[in-house]
């Protein structure tokens, strides 16, 4: 039986928020290599970097790939998803770049299907709870 509880709606709510937003990155992502080429690229090093306003510390994979022209082009890149997604160093990684301006590139993320796919199975979960719990 559906409810309307207060429980319910907070629930339904929390799944809903669970979902829209990582359907929208997902559709960013794959809207962004709408028109792009796609190149292999290496990670050249890793830079470490320290935020003093925010007091974060960030690690960024340098990558390089070469544009469809022959031109050696660098991706600083940052960590999505956790370190287990990050590539190392020497690692391939796929890249999709514009080819009007290659500084516009991403790499891609290893664990974005795993990550969205558990997010959106919680919201789901979370969104069926809300409307079913009494």
């Amino acid at each position: 039986m559906i409810s309307l509880s207060p429980t319910g709606i907070m629930l339904a709510i929390m799944g809903i928020l669970f979902i829209i937003p990582t359907l929208g990155v997902i559709v960013y992502k794959m809207l962004f290599r709408i028109g792009c080429k796609q190149a292999q690229g290496k990670v050249i090093r890793i830079e470490k970097g320290f935020d003093e306003e925010q007091g974060l510390t960030s690690i960024n994979p340098i990558i390089e790939f070469m544009t469809f022209k022959g031109e050696k082009k660098e991706l600083k890149t940052g960590i999505s998803y956790g370190m287990k997604y990050m590539p190392n160093l020497h690692d391939s990684v796929k890249i999709y770049y514009k080819t009007n301006d290659p500084t516009k590139a991403q790499m891609v993320s290893k664990g974005l299907w795993e990550v969205s796919g558990i997010l959106i199975v919680t919201g789901f979960f979370l969104l069926l709870l809300g409307i079913f719990i009494n």
